[in-house]
């Protein structure tokens, strides 16, 4: 898989992040007075925000250092463009003690491929599985991938 530098992640900020990038606008406010008001970064469902990687490392990366403050968690989705996923890499959904969702999404046993959907729920004890009721018997879906955006009008 090629990556480049310019090419989007997606992090979920800490509270440390997020104060750090508020400093950080203030700060560029003394100079600028005609910036608009700071705005919070929008989060998805799961709470990811989608960063170019080199205006996430701009941000943070003087800051990071072994032993110091998580600016956002270790762990950053690099989305996908198209190829396949593993399920034993990252499934669909993350688990969750507290949302229930499904998206469904495009997937493979390696020889069919097909659509299903993945559902997440946290009773008795957080929980991601596919769907009984998609293309591909649930026990054999070994990739999957993002459905494609559709064409804007």
């Amino acid at each position: 898989m090629k990556f480049n530098i310019n090419d989007k992640v997606k992090v979920k900020l800490t509270d440390a992040g997020k104060d750090e990038i508020r400093a950080q606008y203030e700060d560029l406010q003394l100079f600028c007075t005609s910036l608009r008001p700071y705005q919070e970064p929008v989060e998805d469902d799961q709470g990811y925000s989608e960063w170019q990687l080199w205006h996430l490392m701009s941000t943070f990366g003087e800051l990071m250092c072994n032993g110091g403050d998580l600016y956002f968690d270790l762990e950053i989705i690099i989305p996908s463009n198209g190829e396949w996923i593993k399920c034993s890499d990252r499934m669909p959904l993350e688990l969750s003690d507290e949302h229930i969702s499904e998206v469904e999404v495009i997937v493979t046993d390696g020889t069919t491929v097909g659509t299903c959907e993945c559902r997440r729920g946290y009773m008795p004890s957080p929980w991601v599985e596919w769907s009984n009721y998609g293309d591909i018997d649930a026990d054999k879906i070994t990739q999957w991938m993002p459905l494609p955006k559709p064409e804007a009008k």
